[in-house]
């Protein structure tokens, strides 16, 4: 199994090419990883989540967030604390947790 690095965070390959398909950034897994809700071996940045952290963050992480927004949040799973197995967006609805 082949593993890229990016700041101390590991991603599979499937990770990599899901994220490129999907249109889900590095900074946009950091975000996750950062603000979202660990769920077993995933976690989640729900559109709950994204809409109470978004008037107390600076612009640039604003606009960030509100792309994850636009995606419905995102769900980043972890074979361990670090590494990236795969990752998804959320669906409209969202996932409240």
């Amino acid at each position: 199994m082949t593993h890229t690095t990016f700041e101390n965070i590991m991603f599979t390959h499937h990770a990599v090419a899901r994220m490129n398909q999907r249109g889900i950034t590095k900074k946009m897994i950091m975000l996750a990883l950062q603000y979202g809700n660990r769920r077993k071996d995933k976690v989640i940045l729900s559109m709950k989540k994204i809409k109470n952290i978004l008037n107390k963050v600076d612009r640039s992480l604003r606009k960030r967030l509100l792309k994850l927004l636009d995606k419905g949040g995102i769900t980043v799973v972890l074979s361990d604390a670090r590494v990236v197995v795969t990752v998804y967006n959320c669906n409209k609805k969202g996932i409240t947790v």
